[in-house]
């Protein structure tokens, strides 16, 4: 079935967002001290504002390392927990993922097969019932990305707009630059690990943002 009411989207996507955060995520952090934790300096003209005169939260008081409580609106800081400090985003790399996915496919119609090589990639990834073989419509497949965290949905959506994972995240580090994402840099679609691959909570909220604010 191809779901014709798209404004849900922005709906599945704070439903991805949440569902992570619950976990051991704040804003877009999984709570692990690595060397990722580079301080970051905060410019004049952040995407977030208020960041140097934020309330901080204190350790402890919620279940991560970093955090960031703002004005979703009007992209204001009010409280935070090394909110400018490189994290890890895990899956929430797929709200960047779904941003590329629906502003470069020309149409959601188009079916894409799953096939072994995608189901053979980052076998460690999470999966929701998707089989080698399935045809699903690049809209099925946003659909499977935000309210499944799907991998092979990710994967597919990465090599039908741009013939590989890497050149799709060439884009996606385009994007993360024209948002003034100084902080962000991806290496691949899914959000599994890499030194290489991070950002902040405070990216992380313009990203989420970003999305809640696309008009569908």
């Amino acid at each position: 079935m191809i779901y014709n009411n798209k404004r849900i989207y922005r709906a599945a996507a704070l439903v991805l967002a949440v569902l992570l955060l619950l976990g051991s995520v704040a804003c877009g952090g999984e709570a692990e001290t690595t060397e990722a934790d580079i301080p970051v300096n905060v410019p004049d003209d952040a995407p977030v504002k208020g960041l140097s005169d934020m309330a901080v939260i204190e350790s402890g008081v919620i279940d991560s390392d970093y955090a960031l409580v703002c004005d979703l609106e009007t992209l204001t800081a009010v409280a935070g927990l090394r909110a400018t400090e490189r994290m890890y985003p895990a899956s929430l790399t797929k709200l960047m993922t779904f941003i590329v996915a629906y502003e470069t496919a020309p149409d959601l119609t188009v079916l894409i097969e799953i096939t072994k090589e995608l189901k053979n990639q980052y076998p460690e990834g999470s999966r929701k019932g998707i089989d080698v073989g399935d045809l699903m419509s690049v809209e099925q497949m946003l659909y499977a990305l935000l309210l499944e965290s799907d991998t092979d949905a990710a994967l597919g959506l990465a090599f039908h707009v741009a013939g590989s994972e890497a050149a799709f995240v060439e884009l996606m580090n385009r994007k993360a630059e024209e948002m003034g994402l100084e902080s962000t840099h991806f290496v691949n679609v899914t959000g599994l690990h890499d030194d290489k691959h991070y950002s902040t909570a405070a990216d992380m909220a313009v990203i989420l943002s970003y999305v809640l604010g696309i008009e569908l």
